[in-house]
């Protein structure tokens, strides 16, 4: 990424705290974008969390996100799985990589 390119992020970004209360006081519809392993990384409380204070009013995520999400609340096992283990045999055992 360019420093220009940069330096306009941080500025856009810099605002954030500044708009949020306006969204909600003109009640404007507010969208949670979430991607990578943030659910898998412990992020499901806070959404939770967001949701039920009424700061979101949409989630927009990856097929992933709600795969983690579904995985959690059916109270699945997650188990660390070496990166070089064969997913073949791990499906034999009734194992999916996530």
């Amino acid at each position: 990424m360019t420093s220009e390119k940069k330096n306009v992020k941080e500025s856009l970004f810099k605002h954030a705290p500044d708009i949020e209360p306006q969204m909600v006081e003109k009640n404007d519809t507010i969208w949670l974008g979430i991607a990578g392993a943030g659910i898998a990384g412990g992020m499901g409380g806070m959404v939770i969390s967001l949701l039920e204070a009424g700061f979101i009013d949409v989630i927009c995520s990856t097929g992933a996100q709600v795969y983690h999400d579904l995985h959690f609340a059916f109270d699945l096992p997650v188990n660390p799985i070496p990166a070089l283990c064969d997913d073949d045999l791990l499906r034999k055992h009734g194992d999916t990589r996530i």
